[in-house]
């Protein structure tokens, strides 16, 4: 049987035109494919954007106390959790650095290097960062001997932990969405094989429908691709998922 037959059946006894019908699913599609295509579009967005974001984060621990103390220090702040690494600057660099911050480069021209102590410069490992824990670490490590104080950006914090709490909340609704998906994809399919013992399903028309559905998703998932950002190949075939539902909402309503 053709596709384009199998696709057309009439399903009911109303007076709406197949095709109208037909026409109005590929649109729903579509906008189901831009809407979840773009939300893990963003999401996979949020997360490069976090990543560089840690990776851009950093302690300068200032430390007193002769070679030895200093180093000791260095030691420790290497062996923290999630630390990727800690490099040891003397005070003409954190001068140099200062005069690269467009907010501080005036006022550190006034700052005299023999008067700043050394400081301990600590970057993070992305992977490996525990937001919930950097308070405690950071109080743990005032109290190493040698420790002067702690300078970081309190900014650059907050925006990870806004950026971490906007991608639990994206993550946690595209999860339930897609467990209710299987869920509810289990719960026809196995009303429409099980009880029917399968007589009901016709094969070409799942086929033919899945296609049309895969096609209406795909041209979705190429224009977020296009405007937003690169996604996940595997992403684009999420409209043959939607025509399997479709069929089988449509066989067990008959």
């Amino acid at each position: 049987m053709p596709i384009s037959r199998n696709l057309f059946q009439r399903t009911d006894k109303g007076p709406s035109s197949p095709v109208w019908n037909h026409l109005l699913t590929s649109l729903l599609v579509l906008a189901l494919g831009i809407a979840t295509t773009g939300a893990l579009a963003i999401e996979a967005k949020l997360a490069a954007t976090a990543q560089k974001a840690t990776a851009d984060f950093r302690w300068l621990v200032l430390v007193r106390g002769t070679q030895l103390q200093i180093d000791e220090v260095g030691s420790y702040l290497k062996k923290l959790d999630g630390v990727e690494d800690a490099s040891l600057i003397s005070p003409s660099d954190v001068v140099d650095q200062l005069k690269k911050e467009p907010l501080l480069s005036g006022d550190s021209d006034l700052l005299d290097p023999a008067l700043l102590p050394p400081s301990w410069e600590v970057r993070w490992s992305p992977e490996h960062l525990r937001l919930e824990d950097l308070q405690d670490t950071l109080d743990e490590v005032k109290t190493v001997p040698g420790v002067i104080d702690i300078a970081f950006d309190q900014h650059s914090l907050d925006r990870l932990h806004q950026l971490r709490l906007h991608r639990l909340e994206l993550d946690a609704v595209l999860g339930l969405a897609g467990m209710v998906t299987l869920i509810f994809l289990f719960i026809l399919y196995g009303r429409l094989l099980f009880f029917t013992g399968g007589e009901n399903l016709d094969v070409p028309r799942l086929i033919a429908m899945a296609l049309v559905d895969g096609l209406s998703w795909a041209a979705g998932y190429f224009l977020i691709v296009g405007i937003v950002a690169p996604a996940s190949w595997y992403l684009c075939l999420g409209g043959l998922l939607v025509g399997a539902i479709r069929y089988s909402v449509i066989s067990v309503r008959k």
